[in-house]
């Protein structure tokens, strides 16, 4: 979609001032004003591919019926009319509204599960001899559980642009139908909570119907492969008018000039792309003439994620990320409290920590809903001896995942294998 390059049109992110009034000065009403309440607007959904002008056509607002003489324009403004910061929020401190914190007593690895665990692992691996995890004595076991805290915080942040359709007939729901709502006013619901995605949605009441300013209202341009000439270069004789042609007298061979018989000598043909009118359609207004202009908002949902991982074992933290484990504490609401009773002090501050830091980072988003989960993935630490050699491993997670970094018999020299 091409963006409106006419001067006449307002600039991007334009918020029409109440009943398209052209004071040049007037200033738009901030957010925190109580005693002005804009009218009632119903919730918009997002555009179509019809409603933003890639086939062409529009939807008209329900309910408006105008008489479409002569059209208001929309004044310009600066763009801080729409794109205002979102409202603030303050949360509250009562210790009353604290939801109350369970958690679950997270499970452990039986020696039994880690000597299987440590075959599958060996018989994974075709350069690893299964002999040494049969045969190895296990001199100590000792059980762990790493802790993963995650939060999520989904918000939303919106922006406007300027856009434009072709204008096909009908209703128009511009400044005269009432004032433009402000950026945070209009209704947009998110289609998934915690995943990334976009809307785009039309601002009520900034329509304005124009003449299009690619063909000037007259719904044709020059045709772009000829450039208005109605004719091109013909491509078999590339413009010369004849051609070199291989003639036989049955005991010689040789070429001769002949007439080109696509363009019948002139070295020119009618231009396919015009139909040799010199002129097609302009594509902007699709031959209409006129364009419909509006502000278009877009609502970018994000979930922003923190997480702190305590493991107090050599093994590498980045595998607890990708362990499965088990949930022991989960909890979604509009701001969460950070967690305060759970055994482990370490754990209470990093969440303390994460939750301050994520209700000041995005100041220009509005925060939507938040989730904290805290998972306990069991490790378990062996010590081992084999064929007078001692080493160690390390099994964890529900999958029981095998890092052996060191094991004894490797059949290819210098495998680390995860």
């Amino acid at each position: 979609m091409q963006m409106n390059t006419n001067e006449d049109y307002p600039p991007v992110g334009v918020h029409p001032y109440p009943g398209g009034s052209s004071q040049p000065d007037l200033v738009p009403i901030p957010l925190n004003q109580p005693d002005i309440v804009p009218p009632p607007c119903r919730p918009y959904t997002a555009l179509s591919q019809t409603q933003t002008g890639c086939e062409g056509s529009i939807v008209a607002a329900e309910g408006v019926q105008v008489q479409i003489v002569s059209q208001p324009s929309v004044p310009r403004a600066e763009q801080e009319a729409l794109d205002i910061p979102p409202p603030a929020f303050e949360p509250t401190t009562s210790e009353n509204s604290r939801p109350r914190e369970s958690f679950l007593i997270p499970d452990l690895l039986s020696e039994k599960l880690v000597r299987e665990a440590l075959l599958k692992f060996v018989d994974q691996n075709s350069c690893y001899d299964r002999s040494a995890a049969k045969h190895m004595n296990i001199d100590s076991l000792e059980h762990s559980s790493a802790l993963h805290y995650q939060l999520e915080t989904f918000s939303e942040a919106r922006y406007t642009r300027s856009s434009h359709c072709a204008y096909l007939g009908g209703d128009i729901d511009g400044p005269q139908c009432g004032r433009a709502p402000l950026l945070w006013q209009i209704d947009c619901q998110p289609t998934e909570l915690f995943s990334d995605h976009q809307k785009e949605l039309e601002v009520p009441h900034t329509s304005v119907v124009k003449k299009c300013f690619k063909c000037s209202g007259s719904s044709k341009v020059r045709c772009g492969r000829c450039s208005g000439k109605c004719e091109v270069i013909c491509g078999e004789c590339i413009g010369q008018g004849d051609r070199q042609v291989a003639a036989s007298t049955g005991r010689y061979s040789f070429y001769t000039t002949r007439s080109c018989l696509t363009c019948a000598g002139s070295g020119k043909v009618t231009c396919t792309g015009c139909s040799g009118r010199g002129h097609v359609q302009c594509r902007i207004c699709k031959g209409t003439s006129s364009l419909r202009h509006f502000i278009k908002m877009f609502v970018r949902f994000t979930n922003h994620q923190s997480e702190y991982i305590m493991e107090g074992s050599d093994m590498p933290a980045e595998l607890i990320r990708d362990a499965r484990g088990q949930v022991i504490f989960e909890q979604s609401l509009p701001h969460v409290w950070p967690i305060s009773q759970y055994t482990v002090e370490e754990i209470n501050d990093n969440s303390k920590r994460i939750v301050g830091e994520h209700r000041q980072a995005w100041p220009k988003e509005r925060m939507l809903v938040q989730r904290q989960v805290l998972r306990s993935v069991p490790v378990s630490e062996v010590a081992y001896t084999w064929k007078n050699m001692n080493g160690h491993f390390w099994v964890c997670g529900f999958e029981h995942k095998v890092y052996a970094p060191d094991y004894p018999h490797q059949a290819c020299w210098g495998c680390n294998v995860l």
